[in-house]
């Protein structure tokens, strides 16, 4: 982050004296939930980012994301503040004179938008397609499916979308190898629906290859970036980019955090009405939850 500098030459503040520490836990108690206000302008600045994304993804979404249509999470200021870095402030002044990031997650009826704490968007995750209620609900209809590309398609597309999303994919690609994996269950295509997919019979020979593509870069498990393609449709089923330095996207920043904190909220009959369809105020967010579950296995099929 550009207020993140180096301060060596700067003088080292006091210790936190008991009075000071009481009142940065007053502070971080009042930070740690967030007023209507605040939630209001973190939800305008990730829907809009969401609605770049989705354009310049040409998502398969009504084009705005309407307010009405969606449900966000906002993480509380305490979680996503961007300190100051002068050291010769107490650690109280330090946390007033602080910027927030528009930190949550926004979910639509077929995506859902993560936001992390540095105020980007760095996930991207298809939750139905074709009218399935998850893509789980997809993979016995795909196991007998052809697929429309392959591993050279599969990262065309890929970095395609990144570089549409505003992602350095020369630098990324200058740090890390691309690599290729494509979903596959142990068995015949005969013998999935349902949970026959999860767990292979010990005398399953048996691959059967899903239209379904990973292009990452960095470790598999925690991938600088990553982009899962459906190739019977080449449609975006997942896009990552977990590594936020490569993404040339301007933070989310809030920078009248505290105020906006403070605002006390609408009556609540008023607040219900504007923020029918909305959850906010929640602390965990997890791109992995729900039913969009890959399989178990993964075959290297290529790298560029």
């Amino acid at each position: 982050m550009a207020l993140i500098q180096p301060v060596r030459a700067q003088p080292v503040p006091a210790e936190i004296s008991e009075p000071e520490k009481r009142e940065v836990l007053e502070l971080a108690r009042k930070l740690s939930h967030t007023s209507f206000s605040y939630r209001t302008v973190a939800t305008q600045l990730m829907l809009g980012e969401a609605n770049y994304f989705s354009e310049e993804l040409a998502l398969p979404v009504q084009h705005p994301l309407q307010l009405s249509e969606i449900s966000v999470r906002v993480s509380p200021p305490w979680y996503c503040k961007i300190e100051s870095t002068d050291a010769g402030l107490s650690r109280i002044d330090r946390i007033r004179a602080a910027n927030f990031a528009a930190s949550g997650s926004i979910e639509s009826r077929d995506f859902r938008f993560f936001f992390n704490g540095a105020g980007k968007l760095w996930s991207v995750n298809r939750v139905r397609a074709e009218g399935k209620d998850s893509i789980l609900a997809l993979y016995p209809e795909l196991a007998r499916s052809s697929s429309l590309i392959d591993t050279k398609g599969a990262y065309g597309l890929a970095t395609q979308w990144l570089s549409s999303v505003s992602v350095d994919v020369p630098g990324l690609e200058q740090k890390y190898k691309p690599d290729i994996r494509q979903w596959f269950f142990w068995g015949k295509a005969k013998n999935l629906p349902k949970d026959q997919w999860a767990m292979p019979s010990v005398t399953a020979t048996n691959k059967t290859m899903l239209p379904i593509f990973d292009v990452y870069w960095g470790q598999a498990g925690a991938p600088a970036a990553k982009v899962t393609v459906l190739g019977t449709t080449k449609e975006l089923l997942e896009l990552q980019v977990q590594d936020s330095s490569f993404s040339r996207r301007a933070p989310l920043i809030i920078t009248n955090g505290i105020a906006l904190n403070e605002i006390p909220n609408p009556p609540l009959k008023h607040l219900q009405q504007i923020q029918h369809g909305s959850e906010t105020n929640s602390v965990g967010i997890n791109p992995r939850a729900g039913t969009n579950r890959p399989p178990p296995f993964y075959q290297r099929v290529g790298n560029q």
